[in-house]
């Protein structure tokens, strides 16, 4: 043992432990008082024989069809196959059936309720084969123009007798093209989805058609544009400045009154104002009150004499 490279340390603390947890359990063991609890606890049953009876132990039916072994389980036949990964449990073994030989029936598949063979076009495999020969032809057909653009001399003509110089122009013009095309789709805006407005003369015979008699006059000279947020604002603005007037200070014009002549307005301005204006002595004045006894008398300024009485 060594406290420098701890060798053995380990060793003697747990044998330490170990003797002094066998000294107290010997030390417990001799207290009599612990032993007495200990057999008090303990009973032992010896029943008596009551009759002439034979009372085997019986194990029920169910258990023992139980334990019954009807052949490897599915984990043991996975490690018997490969292991997970490699062995396939076929559903069909699990399916609770009312007769046995359903279990391996083709039966539909469905998918969200509905069947998939309903929806299932005969000619589906002949389509995909065509798609698949045009995908094939589109594909060379590209292959050859890169093949034309990149490696092939400018002097060379092809099978019908065109210069590979001029098919080469022809074709980078028609890609320029195109792309110019998907760009400016991809720019221009979607189209403003406008609602054809009913003519007169046709909402004239709606009218007539369901015996409703219509000024045919009248309906055409109405209003055949709609007024904007701002006509509406400024319309309001000029009936209320019609209603309130000018201020007490200043007589402005209103905006809608030009018809007026400057002596009417003028006369119209001082009624509002004579009308607004509260006269002192109209109305109860604080101050001539008789102070009730033991206050002083409020001293009120005009303006708070005013505020009372109104």
């Amino acid at each position: 043992m060594s406290n420098i490279t701890l060798d053995g340390i380990e060793d003697v603390k747990m044998k330490a432990c170990d003797i002094l947890l066998d000294h107290r359990m010997v030390q417990k063991g001799k207290d009599p008082k612990k032993q007495e609890a200990i057999m008090n606890r303990l009973h032992i049953a010896q029943p008596k024989k009551r009759d002439n009876y034979d009372r085997p132990s019986v194990v029920p039916k169910t258990v023992l069809d139980g334990l019954k072994k009807e052949g490897p389980t599915i984990k043991q036949l996975q490690e018997e196959y490969g292991g997970a990964g490699n062995f396939y449990i076929p559903p069909e073994e699990h399916f609770m059936l009312d007769k046995e030989e359903w279990r391996y029936d083709q039966f539909p598949e469905f998918y969200n309720g509905s069947n998939v063979l309903d929806f299932y076009d005969p000619d589906i495999e002949r389509k995909l084969e065509a798609l698949e020969r045009e995908e094939d032809e589109i594909l060379k057909m590209e292959a050859d123009q890169n093949q034309m653009m990149d490696g092939v001399d400018s002097d060379e003509e092809n099978s019908d007798g065109i210069d590979m110089k001029d098919l080469k122009a022809s074709l980078a013009e028609v890609r320029s093209k195109k792309a110019i095309f998907k760009q400016r789709h991809k720019l221009k805006g979607k189209l403003v989805h406008r609602e054809k407005k009913a003519k007169v003369e046709d909402v004239i015979d709606h009218f007539e058609s369901i015996g409703v008699k219509v000024d045919k006059e009248r309906l055409r000279s109405r209003s055949k544009t709609r007024r904007g947020i701002n006509d509406l604002e400024s319309a309001q603005e000029k009936k209320a400045s019609a209603v309130l007037g000018s201020s007490d200070d200043e007589a402005e014009m209103p905006v809608d009154d030009k018809k007026l002549n400057d002596t009417e307005m003028e006369t119209r301005g001082r009624k509002r104002r004579r009308e607004r204006s509260v006269n002192p002595d109209d109305y109860m004045d604080v101050d001539d009150e008789e102070a009730a006894p033991g206050q002083k008398k409020r001293n009120l300024t005009p303006a708070q004499r005013t505020v009372s009485a109104q």
